[in-house]
């Protein structure tokens, strides 16, 4: 093993040195990363544990999913000062590096506020009233809601949607059913429910007696 890695080793300093190289560059995984929970079948290239030379591990950018892939610097030995100044040339020209969906930008150099609002749904005699707060730090969306109504105007629920390219969309929560006149949602949203819900593509729709496949609906959107 301590002589294959030498001869290994021995290989690639005399290729940096013959061909005058800072250093070599190469994938630092053989494969796209794995969603959370997946097994990694891709292989980590082991070039600079191999031969014991230092590598550093850079950003390269986002695969057409947006997942992350990453390559290596390797140089020969003790030129550490060197692939660092090389990193850090790469990162401050390339700037690849992108921040998740999950943070939100700065306003005026500080974390956004806490955002509300109100929205009513008015169906003949039924109707209802919510209020939404949204923290987009933790993204926590709680909305409350009541309803009038009564004999075939009479709410039997009220349920909040994603929709889809304006068409309905399924159920994110129920936020009140049958016989209950007020109700609350308290949600952390996802991804894609984050995205849904800054592009005005979140909605609630109300169903009464009369109406059981939606009498009414209003779009919850941030300002």
């Amino acid at each position: 093993m301590l002589a294959r890695q030498a001869a290994t080793r021995a290989n690639v300093e005399s290729l940096l040195a013959g061909q005058r190289l800072d250093a070599l560059l190469y994938p630092s995984a053989l494969g796209r990363p794995p969603v959370i929970g997946a097994e990694n079948i891709a292989s980590n290239c082991r070039l600079s544990a191999g031969t014991g030379l230092p590598a550093i591990a850079i950003p390269a950018g986002f695969t057409v999913r947006g997942l992350p892939v990453g390559v290596e610097l390797m140089g020969a030995a003790f030129s550490e000062p060197r692939l660092l100044a090389l990193a850090h040339g790469w990162e401050q020209a390339a700037q690849p590096r992108q921040a998740p969906l999950s943070t939100p930008p700065l306003v005026n150099g500080q974390p956004p506020a806490t955002q509300s609002g109100s929205a009513r749904i008015a169906a003949g005699k039924a109707g209802a009233t919510l209020n939404w707060r949204y923290d987009p730090l933790n993204a926590r969306l709680t909305v409350t809601a009541r309803v009038t109504g009564s004999g075939q105007h009479a709410p039997v629920a009220l349920a909040l949607h994603r929709s889809s390219d304006g068409k309905p969309g399924p159920v994110l929560a129920q936020l009140l059913g049958p016989g209950a006149r007020s109700g609350q949602a308290d949600l952390r949203l996802d991804a894609r429910a984050r995205a849904d819900f800054a592009a005005g593509r979140l909605y609630a729709t109300l169903h009464t007696t009369g109406q059981p496949l939606g009498a009414g609906r209003v779009i919850l959107a941030p300002r």
